[in-house]
C-alpha cells in the first residue's frame, strides 16, 4: 500500500525590469530575448500550493482558489507529463503513477496583471520537484508552464537566458544577485484595476510579433543587448540612477511597441499614465532619480524606489491617488521631504483613483513550509 505524501510550499511573483515579449518556439516557450527581474517578498504576495500523491484518486486534480482547473490545457499537460518523466529517470517511476491532488492560492488577485501564472507555475514545479525528489534544474520546467515563472525560481535578482538551443535546453534562470544584495530597495505595487486584463500576454506578444517585425527586429539585435549590460550592471553596481532610467525607458518603449501592435495592445489606462507623470514630476523636482516605475502587460503599476525616499514616493502617491488601502505602510517619520510630495501633488488634480497600493521588497524564491 502506497501512503499518501504531500507537500506545501510557497512561490514569489517577479517584476521584470527588461521584458520578455515575444517566443521563437510557443510550444516550449523559449523566448526572443532575454530578461531580467526582481522576486518580490512573499509576505504580500505569493502562491501556496499543496501537491498531494493520492493513490484513492482516478485521475489528477487541480484547484486554484478553490476551483477545479482544466489540467487537460497543453500547459498544464506538458509540465505535468516532463516531471514525470524526470521522476522516472531518477528512479521514482512508481510515484509517477499516483494521481495528483494539487491545491494552489493566491493572497492576491489572479489575472489582474500581478504576475500570478509566474508564482503559479514557479510553485507547481516546485512542489512536484520536492515531491518526487528531482534534482538538478527546475527552471526550464517552469518556463514551459509559464515564461516568467521560471524567473520566479530564484530570489533576489534574475536573468532569464534566452539561449540558442532549439530544444530550449539553455532557456533557463539564474539568479545574478541574492535577495540581501542591495536591501535598501523598497516596492510599491499600485493596483489601479484588479480584474483580469482583456487581452492575454500570450495572444498579445504574437501580434506583436507578427504586425512589427522590423521594430521588434530592431529591439532584439540594437536595443536589448545594451540594456540588459546596463541594467544588471547598474544593479551590481547599486546605482539607482542609471537603474532607474534603464527601467522607465525600457517600461515606455515596451507599452509604444505594444500600441504600435496592429490592432493597437493598450495596456495601460489614463490612471497608468498619470502615475507615470506623476513620477517622473517627482524627480524632475528632487533633480535626481528618486524613483523608478515599471509595468507589465497590465495597468497596474510597479514602483520602485529606496528606503530613504520611500516615505516622499508613498506620501506623493497618496496625495494624488487616495487609496483606500495601503498595506504594509512604514511607520511614518516627519522629514523635510514632505514639502516636496506637497509641492509635486500640487501639481495633479487629486482623486481615490486607486484600488490598493502594496510596499514590498526583493525576496527570496520559493520555499518548503510543510511536508508529510
Amino acid at each position: 500500500r502506497i501512503e499518501m505524501r504531500s507537500v506545501t510550499i510557497t512561490a514569489p511573483i517577479n517584476i521584470a525590469t527588461v521584458k520578455y515579449w515575444g517566443k521563437r518556439d510557443e510550444t516550449l516557450i523559449i523566448p526572443l530575448n532575454s530578461s531580467v527581474s526582481l522576486t518580490l517578498d512573499q509576505t504580500h504576495l505569493a502562491t501556496t500550493t499543496t501537491a498531494t500523491l493520492n493513490p484513492s484518486l482516478t485521475h489528477d486534480l487541480f484547484l486554484l482558489n478553490g476551483k477545479q482547473e482544466d489540467l487537460t490545457k497543453p500547459r498544464f499537460r506538458r509540465v505535468l507529463a516532463e516531471i514525470r518523466e524526470r521522476a522516472r529517470a531518477s528512479g521514482h517511476g512508481n510515484l509517477a503513477e499516483i494521481p495528483l491532488q494539487i491545491e494552489s492560492s493566491n493572497n492576491f488577485p489572479t489575472a489582474a496583471g500581478l504576475a500570478s501564472s509566474s508564482s503559479g507555475f514557479a510553485g507547481l514545479v516546485f512542489a512536484l520537484g520536492h515531491l518526487y525528489n528531482i534534482t538538478g534544474d527546475l527552471s526550464s520546467l517552469a518556463r514551459q508552464g509559464s515564461g516568467s515563472a521560471c524567473r520566479s525560481m530564484f530570489g533576489g535578482f534574475v536573468k532569464w537566458e534566452a539561449g540558442s538551443n532549439d530544444d530550449g535546453s539553455d532557456s533557463v534562470a539564474r539568479q545574478l544577485f541574492t535577495e540581501d544584495y542591495w536591501p535598501e530597495l523598497r516596492v510599491i505595487i499600485v493596483v489601479v484595476k484588479s480584474s483580469p486584463k482583456e487581452f492575454p500576454s500570450t495572444d498579445g506578444m504574437k501580434l506583436t510579433c507578427q504586425t512589427c517585425q522590423d521594430e521588434m527586429r530592431e529591439r532584439q539585435e540594437k536595443i536589448l543587448p545594451s540594456r540588459l549590460e546596463l541594467v544588471e550592471k547598474s544593479f551590481g553596481d547599486r546605482n539607482f540612477e542609471v537603474f532607474a532610467e534603464e527601467t522607465m525607458t525600457e517600461s515606455d518603449q515596451f507599452h509604444q511597441l505594444c500600441c504600435n501592435t496592429k490592432p493597437p495592445l493598450d495596456y495601460l489606462n489614463e490612471v497608468s499614465r498619470k502615475i507615470m507623470a506623476v513620477l517622473r514630476a517627482l524627480n524632475d523636482e528632487a533633480g535626481k532619480k528618486l524613483v523608478a516605475y515599471t509595468y507589465d502587460a497590465g495597468p497596474n503599476a510597479v514602483v520602485i524606489t529606496r528606503e530613504n525616499e520611500l516615505n516622499v514616493v508613498l506620501e506623493t502617491l497618496e496625495r494624488v491617488f487616495q487609496p483606500p488601502r495601503v498595506d504594509n505602510r512604514p511607520p511614518h517619520s516627519s522629514s523635510e521631504k514632505s514639502d516636496l510630495a506637497e509641492r509635486v501633488s500640487s501639481k495633479f488634480e487629486s482623486a481615490q483613483e486607486v484600488e490598493w497600493m502594496i510596499v514590498t521588497n526583493v525576496g527570496t524564491g520559493p520555499k518548503v513550509v510543510a511536508q508529510n
